[in-house]
């Protein structure tokens, strides 16, 4: 904030007539934008993204050979159990 007295009045018949003049100037504000997208920042964009890409397609993969590979062993064992449950039903007859 700039201030600064500008003139200064005495009056002639008394001296309680006095008057001062003071302006007050406030800073502008100025706002600058600028947007620049540099290589470091294209890389680094396109870095997060093909990590956000590959770690979901290679954790989906995972996930699908796990699901897959349980899927198969919990069929197998679900024969083994009815196979065993009928030869034992097989034996009592």
């Amino acid at each position: 904030m700039d201030y600064g007295i500008c003139r200064f009045y005495r009056g002639e018949r008394t001296p309680k007539e006095v008057t001062a003049e003071v302006s007050f100037q406030f800073p502008k504000d100025k706002y600058i934008h600028e947007q620049v997208f540099g290589f470091i920042d294209f890389l680094a964009a396109v870095g997060g993204a093909a990590g956000l890409v590959l770690g979901a397609s290679i954790l989906s993969f995972v996930e699908i050979f796990y699901f897959a590979t349980l899927r198969c062993f919990l069929y197998y064992r679900k024969m083994q159990r009815e196979k065993r449950r009928y030869e034992r039903m097989k034996q009592r007859y």
